[in-house]
């Protein structure tokens, strides 16, 4: 696919049009040739697998992802990057969010006062508290980078080790995943030791669950066509990261600060309902970013019930154009 995507490369703006415009129009595109055939009353596993299968659509769309990320978005500041990885540092570096948050568990089980972590799960003396802190400390966080299209956290090996995997890979170390659909492994299953990502030459067959310090969904959800979709990924995302990781998510969105408030209140809703806890959020002039911190294990009920009751609550504008 990597040939592919070069040969793709002297075809993508021989209309003479402006290079941002269309490399934009190509992504907008194909988010709109998917909702629409949504919409139309085709079963969306039938919308999902056709889409697998269509090479070209993929590959153009990889080629114009990867040209917008390294091109125009990044004259204006490539924002979305920096931002995942600074939350990084700051939730998990010393004195920051991490330990702050685990130092207020450890209080509120003292004093017997509520807490978003589930009882059985709060640190229960200072050794605890320190115990869970230490799991993180002198080695690189495990990433998970989920729609990577090009690898971008690669440059940063010194505090992380890297899984990026996309569709349509555009880099050689970017590993082919249909995320909705990848096989995630329990630790309980098996006796004998699985791997981390069990994958066959560059496609990944499996991933082992509560395995990442962090998941990036960096313009992920967005690409999705339906709500039960983009609620399904934040449940696979919760299931594979280790208890006290997080899950960043940045979605598009150009609109004025307050435009979308209550969109934004709905993610957080069903995202805290499958056991996350809203650390940190920033409006920026054209993302929105969020960090959550997993805070529970798999929900008694089971993800099947959270993604029922919730899955409705991740909209995006688009969704309500049509409805």
């Amino acid at each position: 696919m990597a040939e592919a995507l070069e040969e793709e490369n002297s075809k993508i703006a021989s209309n003479g049009k402006p290079e941002q415009e269309v490399l934009s129009s190509t992504v907008k595109d194909v988010h709109t040739q998917l909702r629409e055939q949504l919409y139309s009353g085709i079963p969306l596993d039938k919308v999902w697998s056709v889409h697998l299968k269509d090479e070209d659509t993929l590959i153009k769309y990889s080629k114009a992802m990867h040209s917008l990320a390294v091109g125009p978005w990044m004259k204006h500041g490539g924002g979305r990057i920096q931002w995942c990885l600074e939350a990084c540092k700051e939730y998990f570096q010393d004195g920051g969010v991490l330990e702050k948050v685990l130092r207020k568990d450890l209080r509120r089980k003292e004093f017997g006062n509520p807490t978003q972590l589930e009882d059985s799960l709060l640190p229960k003396s200072e050794e605890d508290y320190r115990t869970i802190l230490e799991s993180f400390r002198g080695r690189r966080l495990e990433l998970l980078d989920v729609g990577s299209c090009y690898n971008p956290f690669s440059e940063y090996r010194e505090l992380l080790d890297v899984t990026a995997i996309d569709l349509a890979p555009a880099v050689e170390s970017v590993l082919q995943c249909d995320f909705l659909n990848v096989k995630i492994l329990s630790r309980s299953r098996d006796k004998e030791k699985v791997p981390m990502v069990h994958k066959e030459g560059k496609i990944i067959q499996s991933l082992l669950e509560e395995s990442f310090d962090v998941v990036v969904f960096s313009l992920l959800l967005s690409y999705l066509p339906s709500t039960e979709q983009r609620m399904e990924c934040c449940i696979r995302a919760h299931s594979l990261l280790a208890l006290h990781g997080i899950l960043l998510i940045v979605t598009a969105d150009s609109s004025h600060q307050n435009r979308h408030v209550d969109m934004m209140k709905s993610w957080r809703s069903a995202i805290e309902g499958i056991g996350f806890q809203r650390w940190k959020y920033v409006k920026d002039v054209h993302l929105h970013c969020l960090g959550f911190r997993k805070t529970a294990l798999t929900p008694a009920s089971g993800y099947s019930s959270i993604l029922k009751e919730w899955h409705r609550n991740i909209t995006i504008p688009q969704d309500r154009i049509k409805e």
